[in-house]
């Protein structure tokens, strides 16, 4: 409900005028677009699995460096802050 209201107020101060129906449609469809970008990032960030990651990375030995390194390098740069301080250890 928050970024519906974040929504209407950028809106109205873009100074956009639509009537009411309008407005809420416009409302509708940029907060379902916003949810479709939030979607595409959680499958990027880690991965799309940001736990088996942590656990890769926390279970991973000495021989497993340069696969666990390939595998991050591949992830960049979208690895979360946990992911960066789990393997920073």
């Amino acid at each position: 409900m928050k970024l519906a209201f974040w929504i209407a107020f950028n809106l109205i101060h873009c100074g956009l005028k639509l009537s009411g129906l309008q407005f809420i449609n416009e409302v509708v469809r940029t907060s379902e677009y916003i949810g479709v970008l939030s979607d595409e990032l959680d499958e990027l960030v880690d991965g799309g699995d940001s736990e088996e990651l942590n656990a890769d990375i926390q279970f991973s030995q000495p021989q497993d460096a340069m696969q666990l390194r390939q595998q991050l390098l591949n992830e960049s740069p979208y690895l979360s802050d946990t992911v960066m301080k789990i393997g920073h250890r």
